[in-house]
């Protein structure tokens, strides 16, 4: 599995929405999560949003995660290098 760090950070928003994560993976920044914070947000309040994917998850737009471990162990999933076999 790949080394997933979370890094907290407070996102400048016009909403509540200003609780974030970068999510680092080897050392290359490849997210950030938002937690879903606003009224508007419910039922799905408190949840984590991915609100910007960089590399392997640049192009995906996962259901908000309702922990940081689901959210660090889809990012997991999602950044794990394939075997090479040695020429």
């Amino acid at each position: 599995m790949s080394a997933i760090e979370l890094r907290s950070i407070r996102i400048d928003t016009a909403s509540a929405d200003t609780d974030g994560c970068l999510v680092m993976c080897r050392g290359c920044l490849v997210g950030v999560l938002v937690r879903l914070a606003g009224e508007e947000q419910a039922p799905r309040q408190g949840f984590w949003y991915l609100e910007a994917g960089f590399g392997p998850l640049e192009c995906v737009k996962p259901e908000p995660f309702e922990t940081l471990d689901q959210a660090s162990a889809w990012v997991a999933l999602k950044t794990q290098r394939p075997l090479t076999s040695p020429v």
